[in-house]
């Protein structure tokens, strides 16, 4: 799990990490705000929060590399902080913070409903550390955690790629896929029961 003392170096490689994942990419396509991902206080201030409910988990050889942001869901997601949740979501995505808010529309239906379980809203790899196996450790990882609590895990694959690799630790295809409009990537939600 990421501590607050790698915030810095996981918000720089988180960024540098989806500079090129399809969801990423279409929610912002300018290339310039995608890349200055690293220097925005509003990411960073979202990423902290991720460590600081221990839903960041990173992985890397001698330095991170990989960032995923596993979080556990315990029934309907009723944002009590809307309002501010989305001055966030602005400050990041600019003028294109509706097409965050249609990825988090178009997914909402797709989650499992009736019992807990674990998000993975994302994961990447730095291009340059991709198939070295981190994504791997970090599934390991977060799937060990799920199944100790006897949970589910739930995701949205973004590419074949990735669909893959979750395929191999035992998720799923769960439902029909999610197609972003505008062109937008197809996602593929995926399910893993606790082994």
């Amino acid at each position: 799990r990421a501590t607050a003392h790698d915030l810095d170096e996981v918000t720089a490689v988180f960024a540098a990490a989806v500079w090129d994942e399809a969801v990423a990419a279409w929610m912002l396509p300018d290339e310039e705000r995608r890349r200055a991902l690293g220097r925005s206080a509003a990411f960073q201030r979202y990423l902290g929060a991720q460590i600081s409910d221990g839903a960041l988990v990173v992985a890397g050889e001698r330095q991170i590399a990989g960032v995923s942001v596993w979080s556990r869901v315990d029934g309907p997601d009723l944002e009590d902080d809307h309002d501010e949740v989305m001055a966030t979501v602005r400050e990041i995505y600019g003028p294109y913070a509706d097409r965050f808010v249609t990825v988090m529309t178009a997914t909402a239906d797709a989650h499992p409903s009736g019992r807990p379980y674990v998000y993975l809203a994302q994961m990447a790899v730095v291009p340059t550390h991709r198939g070295r196996g981190l994504g791997s450790a970090m599934l390991r990882h977060g799937l060990r955690i799920a199944d100790d609590d006897g949970l589910a895990t739930y995701l949205e694959a973004s590419t074949t790629r990735n669909r893959a690799l979750y395929a191999r630790h035992g998720f799923v295809d769960y439902g029909p896929p999610i197609q972003l409009p505008d062109n937008g990537p197809s996602l593929r939600p995926m399910l893993r029961e606790p082994a």
